[in-house]
């Protein structure tokens, strides 16, 4: 009971506690990235502001067009890839068939097991 009584008065928010926290670096580390810097002239006149933006425009213009061709670039690899898969699992598919086939018919023809069936069934019920 003393002891629980020592920690309550040491956790007692009366008294000052201190804390210490050490900062350390992070590293961050990324796979991909892009940095893109330019430099522009501030325009003083109504005509260098419309070329400013039409520079602008043709800049953007240039990015989004870049964009659109390394987008269609790994749509076209992602097709690729999953039409690579898709034929994989359906050979893979057939494969699992084929053999649940073999396995459960032991190899012969399902009008052939049948037949054997037909055949036992009769001569067992001549013999009951």
């Amino acid at each position: 009971m003393i002891s629980a009584f020592k920690k309550y008065w040491k956790e007692c928010p009366i008294f000052k506690q201190h804390y210490y926290l050490n900062a350390e670096p992070a590293i961050i580390k990324t796979k991909m990235g892009m940095a893109n810097s330019r430099l522009v002239r501030n325009p003083k006149t109504v005509e260098e502001t419309l070329a400013y933006l039409q520079e602008q425009i043709d800049h953007f213009d240039v990015l989004i067009r870049a964009n659109e061709v390394a987008i269609e670039k790994k749509c076209g690899e992602l097709k690729d890839m999953i039409e690579k898969q898709a034929n994989e699992l359906n050979t893979v598919s057939k494969r699992a068939e084929k053999r649940i086939e073999d396995i459960v018919l032991g190899g012969v023809n399902a009008q052939i097991f049948g037949l054997f069936l037909l055949v036992h069934g009769a001569i067992a019920g001549f013999f009951a």
